[in-house]
């Protein structure tokens, strides 16, 4: 047990100390789980002290192990507060709000009809969709034609993954230009009575690899250099930015991110319950995905694997208020999304 304890500080130390590259950012990403791991870890070290507390030798072993325990615990803790601390647990209270709709649909799902139901369910306003297919579309786009007479689709990557906007309200695409290939992300004026709203639909690449993860982080740089030069603290624009960030907000290259815009916008998902939207074992449980991984081994790994991360990021700027935003679970998707009424 010894032995196993000081390997678990070793690891912890490794991911926290190591938070700024990529493996260790991607252990970062589930935070909230190594808190617990560190604290159980904390509990089982001072008992193993007081056990050994007469053999000086032991003792003075055990005693580092606790104290590599109490470290690492309170530097998650304190990692984890930074983002939970910073925004209101207030509510907003919303006078004819518009509501919105929002998720990562996921490149391959075909529950159509699902989906649509769930629109239905929640009579939105505006949607929001990335990794939004041309069969997407195809089906689900031929269903809202109808209630979302104005739209807006970006098909960025090889023309069939992108992204799309959808309301009931009219739209006009500001987007700037990107260089071939680059990753950009939608920007759209949605206009309702006297009120102009600027829309941002992020979804920036998933660090499945270092040269994506380099990717990601160049994105988030250039969209935090766009919003603070764009609009200021003091700005009465009514602005919405929202998507797929791919980083959690436990990371270092996600904290440079809202340090850039600090005063402008504000991440209103930063609040109790906590808004865990990326889950393991959905993404091991899609057949087309990690195709390196046979199929039973993801199998047992989304069984072992019950975990979620915090990657799907909605922020406001202070003249947009938000109310009663919660996640939403599109069938066939690897994400939760987010249902919310905006003013």
């Amino acid at each position: 047990m010894r032995i196993f304890l000081a390997l678990v500080v070793i690891l912890g130390g490794v991911v926290y100390f190591g938070r700024g590259e990529y493996y260790g950012e991607l252990a970062m990403s589930f935070l909230p789980y190594w808190m617990v791991v560190f604290f159980i870890g904390l509990i089982i070290s001072i008992f193993s002290f007081f056990k050994v507390a007469s053999d000086k030798f032991f003792s003075t072993i055990e005693f580092w192990i606790m104290l590599g325990f109490i470290g690492l615990f309170w530097g998650f803790l304190a990692q984890f507060l930074h983002f939970y601390g910073l925004e209101s647990r207030n509510p907003h209270q919303t006078d004819n709000p518009i509501r919105v709709i929002y998720s990562n649909l996921y490149k391959e799902n075909s529950e159509y009809q699902e989906i649509y139901e769930i629109i239905k369910d929640k009579k939105s306003d505006l949607i929001l969709f990335v990794e939004y297919s041309q069969h997407h579309q195809d089906n689900l786009g031929k269903m809202l034609e109808k209630d979302y007479p104005y739209k807006i689709m970006n098909m960025s990557v090889k023309g069939q993954i992108g992204s799309a906007i959808f309301s009931k309200y009219p739209l006009r695409n500001v987007s700037k230009t990107f260089e071939k290939g680059e990753r950009g992300y939608l920007h759209v004026q949605m206009t309702r009575g006297d009120n102009i709203y600027q829309v941002y639909l992020i979804h920036t690449t998933s660090p499945t690899s270092l040269a994506h993860f380099q990717r990601r982080n160049v994105q988030l740089n250039s969209l935090a250099e766009d919003l603070s030069k764009t609009y200021h603290s003091q700005t009465r624009e009514k602005v919405l930015v929202i998507g797929d960030f791919n980083v959690s907000p436990w990371s270092i290259y996600y904290q440079q991110f809202a340090q850039k815009i600090d005063g402008i916008l504000r991440n209103t998902t930063a609040r109790f319950p906590f808004m865990m939207t990326r889950s393991a074992s959905r993404l091991l449980k899609m057949e087309k995905e990690l195709p390196t991984l046979s199929a039973r081994l993801k199998r047992i790994l989304a069984f072992a694997l019950p975990i979620e991360s915090h990657i799907d990021h909605v922020f406001i700027s202070p003249k947009v208020a938000v109310d009663g935003i919660q996640t939403v679970q599109f069938p066939g998707s690897d994400h939760k999304g987010y249902s919310f009424d905006m003013q």
